[in-house]
């Protein structure tokens, strides 16, 4: 009775006589010998299947908390994805930057070319403006 915990000592000494005995029954004890115990054998021996039982249990679900190995591998794995994501990252954002600066090459070149056409627009139009002051200054040389 004392290996086990307080509450489980006091579920035991609730269970009425008949219920201690249908424990045992169930455990694999025989009925007769069973009817002949008395209560305080009835309770230790219904103590010592229940300390019997939580300490296999106990067993059962104690596992490592740590495992060294499985944590290393885990972490270099944890460390090569975050690798790769950060390369993937990196060559996204590398493209982005690539297909800026070509974006912004072909609109610089698109308005040099506008430019020089307008600086051609202009000297044509000084030209004929030339031509047409010329043409009026030669008329008036006529005239007089």
């Amino acid at each position: 009775m004392d290996k086990l915990p307080a509450s489980e000592q006091e579920k035991i000494k609730k269970c009425s006589d008949d219920r201690l005995k249908q424990k045992l029954i169930d455990a694999g004890r025989s009925e007769a010998e069973v009817k002949a115990m008395s209560r305080v054998a009835l309770m230790s021996e219904c103590a010592e299947r229940r300390a019997k039982t939580l300490a296999e249990a106990a067993a059962v679900f104690v596992k490592p908390a740590y495992e060294p190995e499985l944590e290393k591998m885990r972490l270099a794995f944890e460390q090569q994805k975050w690798q790769h994501e950060m390369e993937q990252q990196e060559k996204f954002e590398q493209a982005k930057l690539e297909q800026q600066k070509e974006l912004e090459q072909a609109k610089l070149e698109q308005q040099e070319k506008f430019e020089q056409a307008k600086l051609a627009a202009e000297e044509k139009e000084r030209e004929q403006q030339k031509e047409l002051v010329q043409a009026k200054l030669a008329a008036d040389e006529k005239q007089r």
